[in-house]
């Protein structure tokens, strides 16, 4: 039987981003996706780029 150090619940975009820096860091991560398939849209269905502005600090926004 094969041991992880980490196990990811998700191959969504945090999900598979965390198992690439494990792995390069020498971590041996497992990824579990209930879907059959990951992609080819990797992101978080119905949230609007004004929907993320929100939920960020005003101090770390920078205005262009």
């Amino acid at each position: 039987m094969q041991s992880y150090d980490v196990i990811i619940i998700g191959a969504g975009p945090a999900g598979l981003a965390s198992a690439k820096i494990l792995a390069g860091h020498g971590l041996n991560a497992l990824v579990l996706e209930r879907k059959p398939t990951i992609g080819p849209k990797v992101c978080g269905g119905g949230i609007t780029w004004a929907g993320l502005i929100k939920r960020v600090p005003e101090k770390l926004i920078e205005r262009s």
